[in-house]
């Protein structure tokens, strides 16, 4: 998995690839939750141009790094799909 986000990384400009963890290291002021809840969707859709205009939204607003993850087991499906058909969009 982490070499696929690699490659992923490696052949995008726009976005920085990464991955969720599940306890943050780095303590933030109640400020930047409170953008970050007021500015932040969960995508849940299969379609990836949902996917695209979520990313472009987030940006919009300022963020500069964007977190994919996809519950359970099957995160090869989502990496695929953003592979071949989100992260081109930001090439």
């Amino acid at each position: 998995m982490r070499s696929t986000l690699g490659g992923i990384a490696a052949v995008t400009d726009g976005i920085d690839v990464g991955v969720d963890v599940a306890a943050p290291i780095v303590r933030m002021r109640p400020a930047v939750y409170a953008r970050a809840a007021a500015t932040a969707a969960a995508i849940t859709d299969p379609d990836p141009q949902v996917h695209v205009d979520g990313i472009e939204a987030a940006v919009d607003a300022g963020y500069d790094h964007v977190y994919t993850h996809r519950i359970g087991d099957d995160q090869e499906t989502l990496v695929d799909m953003y592979r071949k058909e989100v992260l081109p969009s930001f090439s």
